[in-house]
């Protein structure tokens, strides 16, 4: 072959004589490059076109893969289980993995320790309540393939200090969010406190009338439904006094703190009404008079004649057996004295349901 010039030839003025070597030069150094991801080429064949097990393969679509990028359809084999494809039809991409006959998501995170960990860093600097927040986000789609958020979970900033305190709170689509989540039907704070903001989960009821047995109540109305239910099973009312009262009124006056009311009842219900007290005087044979009130209303008079030495030794006490004819009822004391002082210690009233 002559090595004459040919200005016909390449413009680096290559020389005929050079072209087989570089050639094989050049089909030498392909190969090397290729066996690396790719099978090993073979003249007249396509199969150096194909990765090999392990190497790196990726599709980004939004159509779900069928065939290598060659045409060859993907099976169960070394060449295909565990071809990537980014699913650029989810909002963010999805990376799924080719698995004998169909792709999937990857959910699994494994780590070499233990727990296994992954880990949602905010990188914004602040100290605001509810910043630093990291999500994990839950989408679905719809019969008319709009895909939307359907709620989120989120860990952010707990209060506004230049601290580490960290809440807890589930985010919910209220119907037509899309993809801004605006019902926030529980947060977990970080006192452990858990602030429930919607009524529908939590009643305030004090006489617990919805009977639900999926809601919860509040602290006030369990104890009020309590205190109602104690009050109700034995409806008794009292007052005590154990200090000392005095009166030399000649006119019927209230009896300082001798006054009860039931409530609660039915018209018919019995109340049991008893008073008592101790009694001293100032004069012998002067006389007490005491009186049971219903409002306003004398049930009862009780006489009392002051004996020997100043001493009534047996005291005052007064019983009725009332009737209702509603649904409150209130009692009290009243008394006065013909003459002299009289005075009264260790009073008691009370009104029970019978």
């Amino acid at each position: 072959m002559a090595d004459e010039w040919d200005v016909a030839k390449p413009i680096d003025h290559t020389k005929i004589g050079d072209l087989p070597g570089l050639h094989r030069k050049q089909k030498t150094s392909t190969k090397a490059q290729l066996s690396h991801e790719h099978e090993t080429p073979v003249d007249g064949d396509a199969t150096g076109s194909e990765h090999s097990s392990g190497s790196a393969v990726a599709f980004m679509d939004t159509s779900t893969p069928s065939a290598r990028p060659g045409g060859v359809s993907l099976a169960d084999n070394a060449i295909d289980n565990g071809r990537f494809w980014i699913n650029d039809n989810l909002d963010p991409p999805m990376l799924m993995r080719w698995n004998a006959s169909a792709f999937e998501s990857i959910s699994t995170i494994a780590g070499g320790t233990s727990p296994c960990q992954a880990f949602l860093i905010s990188t914004t600097q602040e100290d605001a309540d509810g910043g630093r927040e990291s999500q994990i986000r839950f989408k679905g789609t719809q019969s008319g393939e709009e895909l939307t958020t359907l709620g989120y979970l989120q860990f952010s900033h707990d209060g506004a200090a230049n601290d580490q305190k960290g809440k807890f709170s589930i985010h919910l689509n209220n119907g037509n969010d899309s993809n801004a989540p605006s019902k926030i039907p529980i947060t977990y704070s970080n006192d452990g406190a858990i602030i429930v903001a919607s009524s529908v989960s939590v009643l305030d009821e004090d006489a617990m009338g919805s009977d639900s047995a999926v809601k919860v109540a509040t602290q006030q109305s369990i104890k009020a439904y309590v205190d109602a239910a104690i009050a109700a099973a034995t409806n008794t009312q009292q007052a005590n006094a154990s200090g000392s009262t005095t009166t030399t009124s000649s006119s019927y006056a209230d009896m300082n703190s001798m006054s009860v009311t039931s409530s609660g009842l039915t018209v018919g219900d019995k109340i049991l009404v008893t008073f008592s007290a101790n009694t001293t005087h100032s004069q012998q044979s002067a006389l007490s008079y005491w009186q049971l009130l219903e409002g306003s209303n004398v049930l009862t008079i009780r006489t009392i004649e002051a004996g020997i030495n100043g001493l009534c030794s047996n005291g005052v006490a007064i019983t009725y057996l009332f009737t209702a004819t509603g649904a409150s009822h209130t009692f009290k004391i009243q008394w006065k004295t013909s003459a002299a002082t009289w005075t009264a210690t260790h009073r008691t009233i009370t009104a029970v349901k019978v």
